[in-house]
């Protein structure tokens, strides 16, 4: 009778370390599915980001063969969005421009150089992105 107690013992012991061996496993597992599906998605708008500064100062180069005194604007569309772009005369005779967007808690910035040719033509020489956070400005997450 005795050895019967004891196996029964056992093996309610062995249930209860799996069921929480099983629990660890399947938190850990739910855990980095999340994780993993933040990071794409912070991936994703990275990219998107990139493509709508992008496409800003695409506009801004052709706008700059129409009309060589043109200086940008605030909240222009574009495909996949909205950027606000600035063009600055250089002192080589080359023009900035910035094409800015933003999203939640990203900016990015597209900025290039280029040079307005006699045809009419723009002749690029320097296209940088840069991509960064804001500051949280509640204090919170």
């Amino acid at each position: 009778m005795k050895r019967r107690s004891n196996q029964r013992g056992f093996a309610l012991l062995f249930a209860i370390v799996l069921l929480a061996v099983v629990s660890v496993l399947s938190t850990l597992l739910v855990s980095l599915l999340l994780q993993s599906r933040r990071q794409s998605a912070a991936a994703s708008e990275r990219g998107v980001l990139a493509n709508v500064a992008d496409s800003g100062a695409e506009l801004a180069i052709s706008k700059l063969a129409q009309d060589a005194d043109w200086t940008g604007g605030e909240d222009l569309a574009v495909p996949g969005g909205r950027c606000s772009i600035a063009v600055r005369g250089l002192p080589d005779g080359g023009r900035e421009i910035a094409s800015k967007t933003q999203a939640r808690d990203r900016v990015c910035v597209v900025t290039t150089k280029v040079f307005l040719q006699t045809d009419g033509r723009c002749r690029v020489t320097g296209w940088t992105v840069e991509q960064h956070r804001l500051p949280n400005q509640t204090g919170t997450r």
